[in-house]
């Protein structure tokens, strides 16, 4: 189901998405656990999985990023 979203809206959600792409996981990752927590509390399970996967996603990407810069520039000694 589509919904109606604001230009604010989608500018917000670009925003977000560049701040996790430049390495501000944390965040990210609380303003998750916040929306995980909240749709818990008001019931909302199936979106609170979905949010936790996502959360989950989120944290391998940051772990293949840091993967990445060790295996691709080793420190020189």
């Amino acid at each position: 189901m589509l919904t109606n979203i604001s230009s604010d809206e989608i500018k917000d959600m670009i925003d977000e998405v560049t701040s996790f792409l430049k390495g501000n996981y944390t965040e990210v990752r609380k303003k998750l656990e916040h929306l995980m927590k909240e749709a818990s509390n008001t019931l909302n399970f199936e979106k609170a999985i979905e949010i936790k996967k996502f959360r989950q996603i989120s944290t391998r990407f940051r772990q293949n990023v840091r993967n990445f810069a060790v295996d691709s520039f080793p420190v020189i000694l």
